[in-house]
């Protein structure tokens, strides 16, 4: 597998980054100071790809939403990659808890809709269905 491009939407640090892994060379390193996001970026590729976290953060998705997020706006990561010689994207949301219209705290869950690239644009493999 080959990642393309990475969006991050108010994912741990990053409120609205695209990271374009296109113009890298085969083999790369991602490098910054400590508490820069280099974790935050694998974390988010696993998050797209399987919606969990691995390790000892299996259990902690929700903590992927940044803590710097306006109320009520959406938490998601899509990473397009190519792999067996064909291009994939993967969008998926983190499920976070907001207050409704009637002051109510409900918790949007995660949904998440696979994509393959045919004839010039991304078809999606079904509907998009909350993991």
């Amino acid at each position: 597998m080959k990642p393309v491009e990475l969006i991050l939407k108010n994912i741990g640090p990053f409120l609205d980054e695209r990271i374009d892994f296109s113009e890298l060379d085969t083999l790369f390193l991602i490098s910054g100071n400590t508490g820069a996001g280099k974790t935050f970026i694998f974390d988010a590729m696993t998050f797209a790809l399987y919606g969990k976290l691995k390790g000892n953060r299996a259990n902690c998705v929700q903590e992927l939403r940044s803590k710097y997020a306006e109320d009520g706006s959406e938490t998601f990561v899509e990473f397009v990659f190519e792999a067996a010689g064909k291009k994939y994207r993967v969008h998926r949301t983190v499920p976070y808890t907001l207050v409704n219209s009637k002051g109510r705290l409900v918790t949007k869950p995660s949904e998440v809709d696979f994509c393959r690239f045919e004839d010039g644009e991304f078809i999606s493999f079904g509907e998009k269905t909350e993991a």
